[in-house]
């Protein structure tokens, strides 16, 4: 059907046994299921008009009581698609309902549980339209039947009618219908009686029972010949089902786990707050939980039930009246509300506070559930559109996500247009690794003792064809979040291993240099990681123990047991696992001991201070101490300086990278810069000493003063081993060694 509405003279399937009862006409219901018509009801006229009981019928086909040609002129209707309002067929000999001509009309059924079905009505051309033996039959139904002549006086009124409206058969005898409607249903009825047809259709109108309540029903009309013309109407009690859509539209309002309102309620509640506003600042408040997932996966969806109930509660409660609190799906929630003042986004702030402070009790243990939310305000009602307003909540929402989750990010303009890059990176870098626009840059890892250049870290780098180079920090957590960091890893991998195979077969150095790679959380979840090393490994003939694979302590600690099991086959392999910027994670000394880690790299945020400040100084050395009992290499990230080098000496401290040494260089670049001699010692400053700070190098951050930054901006001039291109900055892509915070 065209329109979207409900027919209006589609039959109700619940309406069909009334129907069935009150009609003057033999009438069959055929469903049409498999391209095959079948029996599935009738009335007893249609029995007495075919000679064959109704019950003797069902699951038959139509062709057991009517003609064929009938039977074809059907299915040729069904097929062709039936209007929603009543069809007669055109009259001719071959109408046979069992031996008699008849008049045949189709009326489509609503359908139900997804089937199809048809109610066909029959008139003998010559049997009378009443018979006797119907008058038990229409005394009998629950439901009002009326008949009703040309002047619209009632004729007759069976026992149901009393039960409806009050009133005895013989009260309504010689009414006039129209006096029985209420004053707004007059015109409707009168309107409606004066199109009635052989068609039989309904109405929703009011009439006044006997004691003066209002009564709504339904009244499906029929125009009869008998053999002078008079309508037969069938009256429904709409009562029970008002009440019914009631309730279903009270449930269709809330989410149905947790009580609060929906999606849709919460939209209209919120463009009534706009709308009332006056002046009062519209707050609305986007909520995700921090890793409910893992709740899930590990308690079941019984247990995370549990939490979305006992988080609606809280928020409800927070909340209070003050606005509404809305389940959007998953583990999504939103609230609106009206306040007054600048500060009124942080008054909502401090209630979710409040709602996420204790933890959720499940199973007899405490579990601390935290959210991201991200909220928008708005006073000028320009601005409270509520689509525009969820989205820009949603977008502070994902903000609170990135920097680290368990917060409240407040939206402004330009998180959207972080989030509109974000689109469009996504987009392209779909179509990147297929057009070949990735490439990989390599920085030297060196021996800190021996000055020499024992392997190098690979670096992925997209070479847009507008944009030119991207930063990594701008499509890595793009290809994280859209999972399209598997196949880039993936390709990362089998570059950097055929790369460094091809280096030491030529022997560009005298030893054979080793390759570091990092994986994403997203890797170690690829059932095809181990398969894929595997057989790069095996087709470039690179040995093992010089591929080492680099993991961040945050995706050390994320899904812990399946980590650690897949880089312990991975270890078994032969290859070594290094945990990538220690110490700005939360991993354990068991998870150092049970990884079996071959070597620690400390972040360049220690680094930066290394030699002078004592509080970095102090991290460093309890690093390497700890990497030195453990048996573990130690690799220094974002060596800058001449005076970090020759601290990392003095600490004993095995291996260094960094602008120091080299900026991250393309595969023809880095060779080129291992053949010129530059990976020697660097030459270091004798000026620089330590009795330029006395026996102990080591100085506190607030004794250096302004001297400082003078000093090290000389040692930069003076000792830097490779020169950078004229208006580049030496950290303009990597603010450290690896370039990459999301492993790759």
């Amino acid at each position: 059907m065209s329109s979207n509405e409900p027919p209006q003279h589609t039959i109700p399937a619940d309406h069909l046994p009334s129907l069935l009862g009150a009609s003057l006409d033999a009438c069959v219901i055929l469903r049409f299921a498999h391209d095959q018509l079948s029996i599935v009801g009738g009335n007893e006229l249609w029995s007495d008009m075919c000679g064959t009981p109704i019950r003797d019928l069902i699951r038959r086909t139509p062709g057991s009581c009517m003609s064929s040609e009938l039977v074809a002129t059907i299915e040729r209707r069904i097929a062709d698609g039936l209007p929603d309002h009543i069809s007669a067929i055109p009259d001719g000999p071959e109408h046979l309902v069992g031996s008699r001509e008849a008049l045949v009309s189709l009326l489509p059924i609503a359908p139900t549980n997804g089937q199809a079905f048809v109610m066909v009505t029959a008139r003998s051309v010559s049997a009378p339209l009443v018979e006797p033996e119907h008058v038990g039959i229409l005394q009998a139904l629950g439901e009002g039947v009326i008949r009703i002549d040309r002047e619209l006086r009632i004729q007759y009124a069976n026992p149901a009618t009393q039960r409806l409206l009050g009133y005895r058969p013989d009260q309504l005898a010689d009414t006039d219908i129209r006096s029985l409607a209420c004053d707004d249903s007059m015109a409707t009825l009168s309107g409606h009686l004066a199109s009635t047809s052989a068609v039989p259709s309904s109405v929703r109108l009011t009439m006044r029972s006997a004691r003066g309540a209002d009564v709504m029903l339904e009244a499906t009309t029929t125009l009869i010949r008998d053999p002078e013309p008079s309508v037969i109407m069938a009256l429904h009690d709409l009562a029970h089902q008002q009440e019914h859509e009631e309730a279903l539209a009270g449930l269709s309002a809330v989410d149905t786990l947790t009580g609060l309102a929906n999606r849709d309620t919460f939209s209209e509640h919120l463009r009534t707050l706009a709308e009332s506003s006056d002046g009062r600042t519209l707050v609305v408040a986007f909520l995700d939980l921090d890793n409910f997932k893992t709740i899930n996966d590990a308690l079941g969806h019984d247990q995370g039930d549990i939490v979305l109930q006992t988080i609606a509660q809280r928020l409800d409660h927070a909340i209070g009246d003050h606005g509404m609190v809305a389940r959007f799906g998953g583990d999504e929630f939103v609230i609106g509300c009206l306040g007054s003042g600048d500060d009124h986004p942080q008054e909502l702030i401090s209630m979710l506070g409040l709602a996420f402070a204790d933890p959720v009790e499940l199973g007899g243990k405490e579990f601390q559930v935290t959210v991201s939310a991200g909220v928008t305000s708005a006073t000028d009602a320009d601005a409270m559109r509520p689509d525009a307003m969820l989205k820009a909540a949603d977008i502070a929402m994902y903000e609170a996500k990135d920097k680290g989750k368990d917060r409240v990010a407040i939206y402004d303009e330009s998180l959207e247009h972080r989030a509109t890059a974000s689109m469009e990176i996504e987009s392209d870098l779909r179509q990147a690794l297929e057009r070949e626009e990735f490439v990989l840059h390599y920085q030297p890892i060196m021996d800190v003792i021996r000055g020499r250049c024992v392997g190098s870290e690979a670096l992925v780098r997209w070479m847009h064809p507008e944009r030119g180079l991207v930063p990594p920090d701008e499509f890595i957590p793009v290809a994280e979040q859209t999972g399209l960091i598997v196949p880039l890893g993936a390709w990362v991998l089998e570059t950097a291993i055929a790369q460094a195979a091809a280096w030491n077969s030529q022997r560009v150095t005298r030893r054979a240099l080793g390759i570091s790679v990092n994986l994403s959380g997203l890797q170690l979840s690829d059932t095809e990681l181990e398969s894929r090393i595997h057989a790069a490994l095996s087709h470039h003939s690179f040995d093992p123990g010089r591929l080492t694979l680099e993991v961040t302590e945050s995706t050390l600690m994320t899904d812990a047991n399946e980590t650690m099991a897949t880089l312990e086959r991975l270890r078994h392999l032969g290859i070594r696992i290094a945990i990538d910027d220690f110490g700005t994670g939360y991993s354990s000394l068991a998870y150092l001991k049970q990884l079996l880690a071959r070597a620690l790299k400390i972040d360049k945020a220690f680094i930066d201070g290394l030699g002078i400040l004592n509080e970095d100084t102090a991290l460093v050395t309890g690093i390497i101490g700890l990497a030195n009992a453990l048996s573990l290499e130690i690799v220094a990230e974002g060596v800058e300086n001449e005076l970090q080098l020759r601290e990392l000496r003095r600490l004993g401290c095995e291996f260094s990278q960094g602008y120091f040494h080299s900026r991250p260089l393309p595969a023809e670049d880095f060779e080129r810069w291992l053949n010129g001699g530059e990976n020697e010692p660097p030459v270091l400053d004798r000026s620089f000493t330590e009795a330029s700070f006395g026996a102990n190098p080591i100085i506190d951050a607030t004794s250096v003063g302004a001297g400082l930054s003078t000093a090290a901006d000389e040692l930069d001039h003076n000792v830097s081993p490779l020169p950078v291109e004229t208006g580049a900055s030496p950290m303009l892509f990597d603010q450290d060694s690896s370039a990459t915070a999301s492993g790759v």
